[in-house]
This record gives C-alpha cells, sequence and structure tokens, in this order.
C-alpha cells in the first residue's frame, strides 16, 4: 500500500487502512524504496488510523510513515511478521500512537538496521505502549532505534525479546549509542515494561498470524489505555490479500 508520494495526493486526512494483509512486496533489486514495503505513507500533511493489519515477508519495512508537522498516525493492533528491515519505521514531526502492536521478526538481520522493532527517524511525538517486539539482534538492529536525541512522550508496559541472544544485551539504539534495557528504562522513564521471552510462536503458513502461547508474559500485561483499545492484540481473521 503506497500513499501520497505525488502532488495530487500531498494532503489525505482521516484515511482508516484496517483489516488487511499485506506481503511478499519488492525484491532483491529495490529493498529500500517504497515498493518493497508493506505500508509507504508520504505525505505533507493527514491524520491516519491503520488498524488490525497483518504486515508479514515484506523486502523492506514493515511499514513507513513519513509525514510531516501536520501528520498523525494512530497504529494499533497490527502484526508485523518478518519484513525485511524494520516493523516500523516513523519519519515525522507529526504525533504517533503506537498501542497493542505485534513486532516478531525471526528473520537473521542484513544491513541499514535490519531486525529493528521501531525506528525513529525525527522529532516527532511518540507513544509507545503495550507492544510487543522480539527481533534478532546483531549490531544493525535494535528493539527501538532513535536517530535523534528525542524521546518518547510516553512509553510503557511493552515486552521485549531477543531471540538471537535472549535478554541483557545492548539492544536499544538511542542517537548512535547502544542502551540495555535496564539502561532503556533508566533513560526514558519507561514503566511496566519487561525484557523477556515473549513466547510467541509461528505457523508453517506465514498467512497464519503468529500467536501467543498460553504461558507468555504478554498475556494481561498491559496498561488500560481506555476503552478504545481494549481489542485482542491480534488481528481478527477475514482481511483483504494485498
Amino acid at each position: 500500500i503506497v500513499i501520497g508520494y505525488t502532488s495530487s495526493l500531498n494532503t489525505y486526512t482521516g484515511a482508516v487502512i484496517s483489516d488487511n494483509e499485506i506481503d511478499h512486496n519488492g525484491n532483491s533489486t529495490q529493498p529500500a524504496g517504497q515498493d518493497g514495503r508493506g505500508m509507504a505513507i508520504g505525505l505533507v500533511g493527514g491524520d491516519f488510523t491503520i488498524t488490525r493489519n497483518y504486515i508479514h515477508d515484506n523486502v523492506a519495512s514493515g511499514m513507513f510513515f513519513g509525514v510531516s508537522a501536520t501528520g498523525n498516525a494512530t497504529i494499533t493492533y497490527n502484526v508485523f511478521s518478518r519484513n525485511g528491515l524494520r516493523g516500523m519505521a516513523w519519519q515525522t514531526s507529526g504525533t504517533v500512537y503506537a498501542y497493542n502492536n505485534t513486532i516478531f521478526d525471526d528473520l537473521t538481520p542484513g544491513t541499514s538496521n535490519g531486525g529493528t522493532g521501531i525506528l525513529t527517524d525525527s522529532t516527532g511525538t511518540f507513544y509507545i505502549k503495550n507492544n510487543l517486539i522480539a527481533t534478532k539482534m546483531n549490531s544493525f538492529a535494535a528493539y527501538i532505534l532513535t536517530n535523534t536525541s528525542t524521546l518518547p512522550a510516553g512509553i510503557s508496559n511493552n515486552i521485549y525479546w531477543d531471540l538471537t541472544n535472549g535478554a541483557g544485551g545492548a539492544a536499544f539504539l538511542y542517537n548512535g549509542t547502544r542502551k540495555t534495557f535496564a539502561q532503556w528504562v533508566t533513560l526514558t522513564s519507561e514503566t511496566g515494561s519487561q525484557e523477556a521471552d515473549s513466547k510467541v510462536a509461528t505457523e508453517s503458513n506465514s498467512s497464519l498470524l503468529p500467536y501467543l502461547q498460553s504461558s507468555s508474559p504478554a498475556i494481561n500485561a498491559g496498561a488500560n489505555l481506555g476503552s478504545t483499545y481494549q481489542l485482542a492484540l491480534n488481528p481478527k481473521i477475514g482481511r483483504a490479500h494485498v
């Protein structure tokens, strides 16, 4: 899904992108462009709701949100799995609310921060709560990677896990400096979060959603964000296929 990138679609307000399966876009010759992403939004302005999508096995990032100061996004109940670069990448000075998403990337990371859960590459206002982020780590990867000194405005009740090394590594990257989970919590004042095996299981058929095992620490671990955000973590069945 590509929205924007043309002069005729520079502003779009009130768009809702929901209940889609977006997968296997791009190829090895265009790993970083919007054609290889599951979803690419590039506009001068607009407000978006992105909810209950299953975005998987795309060559580049699962989702790229690049909107200027007047652009905001509410990103909820999405599952990002096995995307080539990052689960989500945000390049906006607007506001992003990322609640109740699952990022499970068991691909071996490559270059360009491959394997990163969430990349923030601008001075936006970011709220990151009730997300599950499990990725394979190497020198390019991070649970959350910030390329500026801007910290999340609100961050809590997330569960992080390194599928390669387990807990204890310097798995966050803040403005060029690696941070352990404990150092990240001190830096951001993040509360209610854990670095723990999230017990996500996958099906042999990649079109079937990853799911939580009964022993997952993610069960009943989220913050109460109000009635708007009390759906299940996984998107509902019955999606368009893109």
